[in-house]
């Protein structure tokens, strides 16, 4: 199990830092108590849910490096409106860190500054949407830090997107066209550190709940499904309609 430091081959990972644990859709499970970590009290039995995965690597993303943890004043910048957008954007905000998301809709842009997103870029309206990021950051040089949760040819733009000695941080890689990957040489003249994630530590768990219980931080649930209408929950999934997070109620 991960519980603190640097990521080494011979942790093995529990279902607090990685979803590889089976078990979810489950009205009763049993684990070992090191599986285990308390819940932030002001949360409904449904939210934490939506921390053991998305929040931990959202936290990882932000500050598991210790010489890249973003900092008060900084510049992050977020993709898409899924559970990591949302928690990037709750975290650094609640950090002191100025956020520039993207998104594809008015209603999603109307959702992510009503959140707190200093600025939000339509990547629909604005093709070359790296230009327009970092035209909002200071001295038009570029964010501090992606939270990449694309891939392929988003990541080529959001690569764009970042200063000189700045990280991207890649969480997943869901992107179906491929027109065009960032290059070593990309990277090179960026000056940019790329940095892959899969969840986070034991840590990085406590450490972010330590945070939501300081800034009253609530995660964004979408819509809750009942069991029997899991079905429809994937489906609702695949549609990407959704903003947040989607959750399962066994009730």
């Amino acid at each position: 199990m991960w519980r603190s430091g640097r990521l080494r081959r011979e942790f093995e990972v529990s279902n607090l830092a990685s979803p590889d644990l089976q078990g979810i859709l489950s009205e009763y499970v049993v684990l070992d108590e090191e599986y285990w970590a308390p819940m932030p009290p002001d949360l409904t039995f449904i939210e934490p849910n939506t921390l053991t995965v998305a929040g931990v690597t959202t936290w990882n993303a932000l500050y598991g490096l210790s010489d890249y943890q973003l900092r008060p004043g900084q510049y992050i910048l977020t993709e898409g409106m899924g559970g990591v957008s949302f928690f990037s954007l709750q975290f650094a905000k609640a950090g002191g860190a100025k956020v520039i998301a993207t998104t594809s809709s008015t209603r999603k842009a109307e959702v992510l500054l009503g959140l707190g997103s200093d600025h939000v870029i339509n990547y629909k309206e604005v093709t070359d949407w790296a230009d327009a990021v970092k035209s909002v950051t200071p001295g038009n040089k570029g964010v501090d830090l992606v939270v990449d949760v694309v891939g392929g040819n988003t990541m080529t733009q959001a690569l764009k997107t970042v200063k000189s000695g700045g990280l991207v941080t890649i969480v997943r890689f869901i992107a179906r066209l491929v027109e065009q990957e960032p290059s070593t040489v990309d990277i090179y003249f960026n000056m940019a550190t790329l940095r892959a994630i899969h969840c986070g530590s034991l840590e990085h768990l406590l450490q972010m709940k330590a945070a939501i219980e300081q800034h009253n931080i609530k995660p964004y649930v979408d819509r809750i499904f009942k069991f029997e209408d899991v079905p429809a929950a994937y489906q609702y999934i695949s549609e990407q309609y959704f903003i947040g997070k989607i959750c399962i109620s066994m009730e």
